[in-house]
């Protein structure tokens, strides 16, 4: 994650030196920094949301 927000600093940067208005990657940026606040602080872990899978688990070849 880090190495994703340092990527977009200095694209902001970049885009800020030619004029252009930066403001979408200056949010989500923010987006980026907070959600990986949240990861490391247990947030998104069972804390605040309930925990799910993100992929759906295999069938085992056995029928119900």
């Amino acid at each position: 994650m880090a190495t994703h927000i340092a990527r977009a600093s200095r694209h902001y940067h970049a885009l800020q030196q030619e004029g252009r208005d930066p403001v979408w990657l200056d949010n989500l940026m923010w987006s980026a920094k907070e959600l990986d606040a949240a990861i490391a602080s247990g947030i998104l872990n069972g804390d605040v949301l309930p925990p799910h899978n993100a992929r759906p688990q295999q069938a085992t070849g056995r029928s119900a």
